[in-house]
């Protein structure tokens, strides 16, 4: 059974762009300018990256990342297992992710009605997210903080895109995890349910697999049985080959023990 992926709301702005009505990148910067008057340098800067880089995308030029929304939930309960940085993350789309992609920024798609999906882009030391609200054009983007925090309630605030983006944020974080810890887990190429495969090229998409580790019976089915569990950082002395490296700890029990990182050298 096919089933329809989230679309990314392209801003109108990026739109403008690529049909011609800014001669050079500059313009763009000034129209921002003169567009959000009381905006700080900083965050005119940002938007001015941002739009034109979704103009590239517009082009082709981005990577569609596709995820099925059972293993985007599993992931985002997971992120909060284990304490990472900014850095940490940054070094995953650096070293683990974006080598795999033939283009950047990433665009993620998420199975099933209502997901969100949303613009992953590395600039200046600094990875952003942008989710535009379709319903009313409305742009909120987020960078990511020194500590991802390991909730994404948004009771704080009325704005649906905002409780998205935190999920976004929260994903990438168990992604990188995940990644970190399973090997082979980005595939080229669309999922073989996505309902609309001929609208993407196959050689700027990639697809997140369920890993054996994490679950049980039939990976290849649209909802399989995760493994109970958990990610470890490993991080004491006593891990002499592994510190360092993440750990998915099995919830079971092994001839009447409970199974956890202890026997891990």
């Amino acid at each position: 059974m096919k089933t329809p992926y989230s679309e990314y709301v392209y801003t109108k702005l990026a739109r403008r762009i690529i049909k011609g009505e800014f001669t050079k990148e500059e313009d763009v910067f000034e129209y921002l300018k003169k567009s959000e008057p009381d905006a700080d340098e900083r965050s005119v800067n940002w938007t001015g990256c941002l739009v034109t880089s979704e103009a590239a995308a517009l082009c082709g030029n981005a990577t569609h990342l596709f995820c099925h929304k059972n293993l985007f939930d599993w992931l985002i309960s997971h992120a909060k297992d284990i304490e990472i940085n900014k850095e940490w993350i940054i070094n995953f789309f650096q070293v683990r992710l974006l080598p795999k992609v033939t283009y950047v920024p990433i665009i993620l798609h998420v199975s099933g009605g209502g997901s969100p999906s949303c613009f992953y882009m590395v600039d200046d030391a600094q990875l952003i997210i942008l989710i535009v609200n379709g319903n009313n054009g409305t742009r909120n983007f987020y960078c990511i903080p020194d500590n991802i925090p390991n909730t994404y309630d948004h009771s704080w605030t009325t704005d649906e895109s905002w409780g998205k983006i935190l999920q976004c944020a929260m994903f990438i974080k168990g992604l990188a995890i995940y990644s970190a810890c399973c090997e082979n887990i980005i595939i080229d190429g669309v999922p073989a349910d996505l309902k609309h495969a001929p609208r993407f090229n196959e050689n700027c998409s990639k697809y997140i697999r369920t890993h054996e580790d994490i679950a049980e019976g039939d990976i290849r089915t649209i909802s399989p049985h995760f493994r109970n569990g958990h990610f470890r950082l490993l991080v004491s002395e006593k891990f002499t080959k592994k510190k360092g490296q993440v750990v998915f700890v099995h919830e079971c029990f092994v001839k009447g023990k409970a199974k956890t990182a202890e026997g891990i050298a």
